[in-house]
């Protein structure tokens, strides 16, 4: 299942996304799916490719588990590859965010997509907060063994720069679990003409005696 989120609103449908959006196209400005961070799982991991995770302090860290599928008896998407556990094994979830800024246009729409199971441990609600850090963010609640992909779509006021971050709320090493991340930013395309209106046109067109071919 794939749930759409907004800054502002609750989850949409993708049949009510598609009918109220205009024709776009979307361009990927990052991805990951935590495949080649390491060969084995790694208990409170903080050697990421692409990310950090803070938090607390020296003695008393916030951390995440790097996870092998398979590995504690968690699976990842796909049953393979490597996946992360959100709730680390110091008894505080670590905050993960991305080592790079992603520069984000005014007016331009971009979609943070990732795919979460519950903790596939116990049957308890793990709730993940993820967005652009610093500007907007959504929290989530998952539970169970199967993945959902969420998407979080923040169009800025302004240009800005900003790393995706994600976390757990939980403190008992026991986290939601993570893969296949990216984040997308989508261009609406040029709005099209009723027929009408293309007639209309073509005949101004001709009085002038213009020839323009129209991008399409």
């Amino acid at each position: 299942m794939i749930r759409f989120l907004t800054r502002f609103a609750a989850p949409l449908t993708v049949a009510a996304l598609m009918a109220a959006a205009p024709a776009a196209h979307a361009a990927v400005m990052f991805s990951d799916n935590f495949n080649t961070d390491a060969g084995s799982s790694v208990l409170n991991f903080n050697a990421f490719g692409n990310w950090t995770v803070t938090g607390g302090s020296a003695k008393n860290p916030h951390t995440v588990d790097y996870i092998r599928n398979g590995g504690y008896g968690i699976d990842c998407v796909g049953n393979a590859g490597g996946c992360v556990d959100l709730d680390g094994s110091t008894g505080h979830a670590g905050l993960m965010t991305t080592k790079d800024a992603f520069a984000l246009m005014a007016g331009t729409t971009y979609l943070f997509s990732l795919d979460l199971s519950g903790n596939q441990r116990n049957n308890n609600t793990d709730r993940v907060t993820f967005g652009f850090e610093g500007f907007a963010g959504q929290t989530v609640g998952v539970q169970g063994d199967a993945f959902n992909t969420f998407v979080f779509s923040f169009t800025p006021d302004a240009d800005v720069l900003a790393r995706l971050f994600i976390q757990n709320a939980g403190n008992d090493n026991i986290g939601a679990i993570l893969d296949n991340v990216s984040l997308n930013s989508v261009a609406a395309a040029a709005e099209v003409p009723e027929p009408g209106t293309l007639a209309l046109l073509g005949l101004g067109l001709a009085v002038l005696g213009l020839r323009r071919r129209r991008a399409a």
